[in-house]
């Protein structure tokens, strides 16, 4: 008879598998709605946490501990809630933040003392802002919050953690140690057919792994209650693409936009003012190439509706192209280009292929590029 799983050993809670409280301190934001100021007073770690902490001392003489934002430097006065500038450090509600700004340490519900972005190194951006506000978290998720959720100006400290290795097995231990992780975790397939469902001998699981969600906890390992398993096939991928380009209409009929500005507050912008909100690389050749002939063919042929061919590959794409086709030179033809939101601040040329993927056929001749020019072996 096989014995019991190492997860059900630790879900049970037994001592050996305890987890100790190495927490210095808790961190939270303390319960204001007017302009509050402080001064960073020390700056310490915490076992438990990825990122440095704060001690602020405020002027009505309480102390609270922060998440240490990167830059911060020890005396500095940091401000909390209305009128509060948009400083790094400084902690702001949602709602008089402005799109585009970096912010960590995010509130769900007021009051909560942060919830989202809160590791080393970790920020999201605030995205828009309407009856509520619309945020882009480290994860690429974009997700609703209210208003009057609170969040920090600028991303967390020790943003280089993970650049240091851990070198010995020692310290990767007391470090997940501290923070009640278990580690090692040994495979199954690793194990003894006594100790786990898919050990044994031949070191491989031997059955599928896919198991159902009613099956009692000595086997409810694997894949538990999978919709699917296996590689993907053509059809799966065929079908994510219409979910991807349904998606991508949806996004353009939404708030979401470039940059935190709306595609009709693009289009009224001049080439100069969008090449400040783009990258470097694009406002460099915006600034170089902003009164090229092409730019200038192209508002002529844009107001007359016609069709627009250009050799330009390495013209930037600007908001006035968005939703038009433009036919680019690949070397051999024009490719005609769908110009969509995604694509601001690229090259044309990025979106119009010089190369063609080599599709190999049986072998003989016409297999490849170089075997049409092979005599026909008799």
């Amino acid at each position: 008879m096989g014995r019991r799983l190492k997860l059900q050993r630790r879900g049970k809670g037994s001592p050996k598998y305890k987890a100790t409280i190495h927490s210095k301190c808790d961190v939270n934001y303390e319960l204001f709605t007017d302009k509050i100021v402080g001064q960073v007073i020390n700056m310490f770690t915490d076992p438990i946490r990825s990122a440095p902490l704060v001690e602020i001392l405020l002027e009505n003489g309480t102390k609270t501990n922060l998440i240490c934002a990167d830059g911060l430097i020890s005396g500095q006065k940091i401000e909390f809630g209305k009128g509060a500038i948009q400083k790094v450090g400084n902690v702001l509600f949602l709602g008089d933040v402005d799109a585009g700004t970096k912010i960590f340490n995010i509130e769900k519900t007021f009051g909560d003392g942060g919830k989202f972005a809160r590791a080393s190194g970790q920020y999201a951006t605030l995205v828009s802002k309407k009856d509520n506000v619309l945020v882009k978290l480290p994860s690429g998720k974009i997700k609703s919050f209210p208003l009057n959720a609170r969040a920090t100006i600028g991303f967390t400290a020790s943003s280089g953690r993970t650049n240091k290795p851990f070198v010995t097995a020692g310290n990767k231990f007391h470090a997940m140690k501290a923070k009640g992780k278990p580690y090692p975790r040994v495979r199954g397939v690793a194990m003894n057919a006594v100790d786990h469902p898919f050990g044994g001998s031949q070191h491989h699981v031997g059955h599928s792994k896919s198991t159902s969600r009613h099956d009692p906890a000595g086997r409810k390992v694997g894949s538990i209650a999978a919709s699917r398993s296996g590689r993907k096939k053509k059809w799966y991928f065929f079908f994510f693409n219409i979910y991807i380009n349904k998606k991508r209409e949806i996004k353009m009929d939404s708030e979401i936009n470039y940059k935190g500005k709306t595609l009709e507050e693009l289009k009224k912008m001049s080439l100069r003012d969008f090449a400040q909100i783009t990258t470097s690389r694009a406002r460099r050749t915006l600034l170089r190439d902003g009164n090229s002939q092409f730019y200038q063919r192209f508002e002529t042929q844009r107001k007359m509706d016609t069709n627009i061919r250009t050799h330009r590959r390495d013209s930037i794409v600007i908001p006035k192209m968005v939703g038009k086709k433009i036919q680019v030179y690949n070397g051999k033809e024009f490719v005609p280009v769908d110009i969509q939101i995604e694509m601001l601040g690229h090259y044309l040329g990025e979106f119009a292929f010089t190369r063609k993927r080599v599709r190999h056929g049986k072998a003989g001749i016409g297999a490849t590029k170089s075997s049409t020019a092979i005599s026909e072996r008799k």
